[in-house]
C-alpha cells in the first residue's frame, strides 16, 4: 500500500537527510496540497513562512490556514496576483511577468522576515511554479528559479516548490531541488485524515 500524502510530505520536508528543498510533483488539489505541507511546516516543524501567490490571493490562503487550524501568527504573502488586497502580512510585487522585481521583493521580504522572527527558519512556499512559465517562458523562468534557489540556500530559507504533473518546467526544477515528492493521491479522504478533519 502507497504512504498516504501526510507520510510522505512529513518525510520529505526539513529533515536532517532530505536538504532545504523540495519539489512537490502533486496531481492532487492545490489547496489540498497546501494544506498539508503549511500545517507540516508551521505546527509541526515550527517554521515561519513566506507564501509566493501566484495562482490564488493571500486571503485564498489566509481562510485556508483558519478553516485548517494552522497558526498564521509569522506567515507573511508575496502577492503577484494583483488582487488588491492590503493588510499587514501581504507584500505586493507589482508583475508576475516582472521576475527581476519579483526576485527583489521576495529578498525584501526573505530579510524583513528574518529580522520580525529571529532565530526561527524561514521557508518560501511557492505555490506554482508552473504558472510564471506562462509569462516569462521556460528558460527564463528555469534561469529565475534556479538562481533563486541558490540565494535562497544562502539565505538559510527552506523552499518548496510546487509543480503541476507533466509541467514542462518540471525537469528543471528537479535538478536543483534536494528532495522531489510525488503526491499522486485524489482522495479527499486521506487529506481530510492527514487534517484532522472529519471526513
Amino acid at each position: 500500500m502507497p504512504d498516504s500524502p501526510l507520510a510522505l510530505l512529513r518525510n520529505a520536508l526539513v529533515t536532517k537527510k532530505t536538504g532545504d528543498s523540495v519539489a512537490i510533483i502533486s496531481s492532487a488539489s492545490a489547496m489540498e496540497t497546501a494544506s498539508i505541507v503549511l500545517k507540516l511546516l508551521v505546527e509541526e516543524r515550527h517554521m515561519a513562512g513566506i507564501v509566493v501567490c501566484i495562482d490564488r490571493s493571500p486571503l485564498v490562503y489566509q481562510k485556508l490556514m483558519q478553516e485548517n487550524g494552522i497558526s498564521s501568527k509569522d506567515i507573511f504573502f508575496l502577492d503577484v496576483t494583483g488582487s488588491g488586497e492590503k493588510m499587514p502580512a501581504i507584500c505586493k510585487s507589482e508583475s508576475i511577468s516582472d521576475l527581476t522585481t519579483l526576485s527583489i521583493d521576495l529578498f525584501k521580504l526573505v530579510n524583513a522576515v528574518n529580522v520580525a522572527v529571529p532565530g526561527q527558519r524561514v521557508f518560501v512556499y511557492m505555490d506554482s511554479a508552473t504558472s510564471l512559465q506562462w509569462y516569462s517562458g521556460q528558460e527564463t523562468v528555469g534561469r529565475f528559479l534556479h538562481a533563486t534557489n541558490l540565494r535562497l540556500r544562502a539565505a538559510k530559507a527552506y523552499q518548496v516548490y510546487v509543480i503541476d504533473p507533466g509541467s514542462a518546467i518540471g525537469p528543471e526544477i528537479r535538478k536543483f531541488c534536494d528532495n522531489i515528492v510525488e503526491i499522486k493521491s485524489t482522495a479527499h479522504d486521506e487529506f481530510a485524515a492527514a487534517l484532522g478533519a472529519d471526513t
